[in-house]
């Protein structure tokens, strides 16, 4: 019985050895299990973890606690979370603290994943938190990188980015100690994810490309594909399409090697996206289709698993061949619609693209245009005062001289200068005319006596060269026309044909006159010109080929000038012509008399008003109210369109507003007080603003009257009214009385320019400091008075109501008159004291400025 007993035991303890030594060994179970959950391979995982469970038993392992963990990973990816919690919170009961703490921190970790997965945030943060404090107990503060990046991706997820950001300084400071590279990859990727969530670009790549650099340091490759596609999302974002489409094949490539599906899907759908972007729709088209196909295998598969069902129901042949049949006619139908939306996608995004191109080259070309054309003004402008100050000294030396050599460069030297002059004008027309700046200004005339007066100009040349001027006209009548324009039309043609019309030609002029317009004809017996060429004459720049090899001068502006003119006063010009047979231009213009034009109060010589305003509406309105009220008007919508404006005419008066973008009225006021030019004009401001602190720093700045919006309109006339009255009052003070009621004014002129602007008071100085001088001329005055001539015109005649011309003559006239009575010489000597060159010219002068002649000043006054 004994001996029973012992053997009994023998067999129990070697049936117990071999029954361990036949157990499969766990840990590759469990190491293939978590591959199958990394793979997505759910179904796979979960019966490799149940044959796990049975191998271990009911009681608490290691190996249970992670095969229990496998089926909860498993149960979350197929999407029973419930479950999934259900067998961690299993797993921890098993679990006793402390013998079991490293498992439960373990579990921890895995229960606040799953609660944050059902949103579930604060059991999320609970466990997370419960895990770090057992880490931290058992292995120390090092040990806690991995839980707070856990914790740090939660936080990031429900927006917590200021407690995410804590979370991984806490991890930077235990990654900072140690070498682990796969930890700091996770901690770079979720430093940059945090800047990417707050949309700071340029720090998020500075952090993946670190966690890239150090997962590849250590081969870690399947976790490098978040790095790239993030760079690549970056790089989208910054309109770097081409780079983020490199990133996306990096990761492209990385997806595929594992066999990640549903990422594979997401990134074709986003390479699809970014060909889209830069215009490779065949890129496009293709990975679209890819996403598509990616996407339809799982609704194939389900489908296909439908069609399993139904075979099992239906066991006759025939029904498994109608299903089949419907199969495939469903799966046609599915391909059908996909190449429609996909060929509908294409042609909405082509057109949404091409839409887009040729409305940003639209409006990049006018932008181009408007600065070519401001450029363009401002050079031409710049160009003229040096060349006033070429032409004027020129002048002079031609009185001076007397040696033909010399007398013979200067003329040439007047001549070029002269031409420059009219090709600076003219490119001044056509850029005033770009900016619609270029006002017509219709007077009564002769059309036919006005044409005749620039015929003749042109006859001395027209007989230097040997040609004859054929010139017709119809019966002389009145019309209102602007002569200017006129003046340059007849002018550009006429030289053209003198121009290229061979010696012994000819060159005819003919007007005409109808009931409704009036008709030019200038012909010529000249070259021609060709078809091809005649097509081209009147654009910009243009010059024939011909033109361009038989020596010809000119930069091919003249023709484009006059079709503008032409156009601009509503009529249309014509060329007929032919090779060898000269060329006929004919300009056709309305007529335009008196009897059949509106009377409308002519603004010649009313008042010139500048109105600076960006409200398009305040504009029309201000200048509708100073149009009624005679005067003339310019205007500007801001204080770079003024200062622009001013360069080419000064105005009487200014009415700006404050607020304005690019230049404000208050700033442009500076510049008007600290220009020579415009320190004289008078500006009215008005602005939203109407505190006495605003009023303040306008009136402070030199505005001469300040009114608030919004104001009556008779308040803004009124205003107007007085501050040119005022002008005009400082005027008259200056003028002489009329010497038929008052022999003698009771002022002195000198005492009369003493009390004048410092501006005028200054000329006057200067013109007295050279009263003998016969060669001060509005240039050398101008230049004296360093300003430019035409703005010097302007201004002097709007402070003393003189032209510059009449004002030197004006003040000699008075100095001869008080030398005459103080009998200083005789009417000779003061003559030519007073700067005149000829006692004869001295005499008609002084006659027709006191209304009797020098010889009877004594015995008038």
């Amino acid at each position: 019985m004994k001996y029973f007993c012992y053997l009994l035991l023998s067999f129990l303890l070697l049936s117990a050895l071999d029954t361990s030594a036949q157990r499969p060994d766990i840990k590759p179970m469990l190491k293939r299990g978590w591959r199958q959950i990394n793979a997505k391979e759910p179904d796979s995982a979960m019966q490799l973890a149940d044959s796990i469970l049975q191998l271990v038993g009911t009681e608490y392992s290691d190996d249970r606690v992670r095969a229990m963990n496998i089926k909860a990973k498993a149960l979350y990816q197929k999407g029973k979370n419930t479950e999934s919690v259900t067998i961690l919170f299993d797993a921890l009961r098993l679990c006793k603290a402390p013998r079991d703490n490293k498992n439960i921190a373990y579990l921890y970790g895995e229960i606040g994943y799953a609660y944050y997965a059902q949103k579930h945030y604060p059991e999320s943060k609970l466990y997370y938190h419960k895990q770090i404090d057992i880490l931290k107990s058992l292995y120390g503060s090092d040990s806690l990188a991995d839980p707070y990046i856990n914790l740090a991706t939660m936080q990031q997820g429900i927006g917590e980015f200021d407690s995410a950001a804590l979370s991984l300084n806490v991890v930077a400071g235990i990654v900072a100690h140690n070498n682990n590279l796969q930890q700091h990859g996770y901690y770079y990727l979720n430093r940059g994810t945090l800047y990417l969530y707050t949309n700071k670009l340029d720090s998020a790549a500075i952090y993946y490309n670190k966690a890239y650099d150090a997962w590849y340091a250590i081969g870690y490759e399947s976790q490098i594909y978040k790095t790239t596609f993030n760079l690549g999302y970056i790089a989208e974002q910054q309109k770097d399409y081409r780079k983020a489409i490199e990133y996306y094949h990096r990761t492209e490539q990385s997806v595929k090697k594992f066999g990640l599906k549903s990422e594979i899907a997401h990134v074709a759908g986003t390479i699809a996206e970014a060909y889209a972007a830069i215009g490779k729709y065949d890129s496009a088209y293709k990975y679209l289709f890819d996403y598509v196909m990616v996407n339809d295998s799982v609704t194939h598969d389900e489908f296909n698993s439908y069609l399993a069902k139904l075979d099992k129901q239906y066991q006759s042949e025939k029904n498994k061949e109608t299903i089949h049949k419907q199969q495939l006619e469903l799966q046609r139908q599915n391909n059908r619609i996909l190449i429609f939306i996909i060929i509908l996608t294409v042609v909405v995004l082509g057109s949404i693209v091409l839409f887009g191109y040729f409305t940003f080259s639209r409006r990049l070309q006018q932008q181009v245009d408007e600065a070519k054309g401001k450029f363009f003004a401002n050079v031409v402008h710049e160009i003229r005062t040096p060349l006033s100050m070429i032409q004027g000294p020129i002048k002079v030396l031609q009185e001076k001289t007397t040696d033909p050599e010399v007398r013979y460069q200067l003329d040439m030297a007047d001549r070029n200068t002269t031409r420059l002059n009219d090709l600076v004008n003219q490119m001044l027309a056509i850029s005033k005319i770009d900016a619609t700046q270029y006002t017509l200004s219709e007077s009564l005339g002769t059309p036919t006596v006005f044409v005749a007066s620039i015929v003749d100009s042109f006859k001395l040349q027209a007989k230097e060269k040997g040609i004859t001027i054929h010139f017709e006209i119809g019966p002389d009548e009145n019309a209102l026309f602007d002569k200017d324009a006129v003046e340059k039309i007849i002018t550009n043609l006429l030289s053209n044909a003198i121009k290229y019309t061979p010696k012994g030609g000819n060159v005819g002029v003919e007007i005409e006159k109808s009931n409704t317009e009036w008709t030019f004809t200038i012909w010529d017996t000249g070259p021609g010109i060709s078809q091809l060429d005649q097509e081209k004459v009147f654009s910009r720049f243009y010059r024939t080929e011909q033109h361009q090899h038989d020596g010809s001068k000119g930069i091919g502006i003249g023709l484009a000038l006059v079709k503008e003119l032409v156009l601009l006063m509503n009529g249309y010009i014509k060329l007929d012509s032919e090779p060898g047979k000269g060329a006929v231009f004919t300009v056709t213009l309305p007529l335009r008399t008196p009897e059949n034009v509106i009377a409308t109060p002519s603004n010649e010589d009313s008042a010139t008003i500048l109105l600076v305003e960006d409200d398009a509406d305040i504009l029309d309105f201000n200048k509708t109210l100073l149009l009624n009220s005679g005067y003339r008007v310019l205007t500007a919508r801001n204080g770079i369109e003024a200062s622009t404006l001013l360069l080419e005419e000064l105005p009487d008066l200014i009415i700006s507003d404050v607020m304005m973008p690019e230049k404000d009225g208050l700033t442009l006021l500076k510049e008007l007080r600290n220009n020579i030019a415009t320190d004289h004009i008078p500006v009215i401001l008005l602005s939203a603003k109407s505190s006495t602190q605003a009023k303040m720093d306008g009136i402070t700045e030199g505005a001469q009257a300040y009114l608030a919006k919004p104001f009556i309109p008779t308040e803004l006339t009124t205003m107007v009214k007085n501050q040119l009255e005022l002008l005009q009052r400082q005027k008259l003070r200056l003028h002489v009385p009329d010497t038929s009621t008052a022999p003698v004014a009771d002022i002195s002129i000198e005492e009369r320019f003493a009390d004048a602007d410092p501006f005028t008071r200054r000329c006057f100085e200067i013109i007295v400091e050279h009263l003998d001088d016969a060669q001060l001329s509005v240039e050398m005055l101008a230049g004296l008075m360093n300003i430019n001539r035409s703005h010097f015109q302007r201004k002097i005649k709007t402070l003393s109501g003189y032209s510059p011309s009449e004002l030197i003559k004006t003040v000699r006239l008075e100095k001869a008159l008080k030398m005459l009575l103080k009998k200083e010489g005789n009417i000779t000597e003061i003559a030519y004291a007073t700067g005149f060159t000829s006692q004869s010219y001295f005499t008609k002068c002084f006659s027709d400025h006191f209304g009797y002649p020098p010889s009877q000043a004594g015995s008038i006054n």
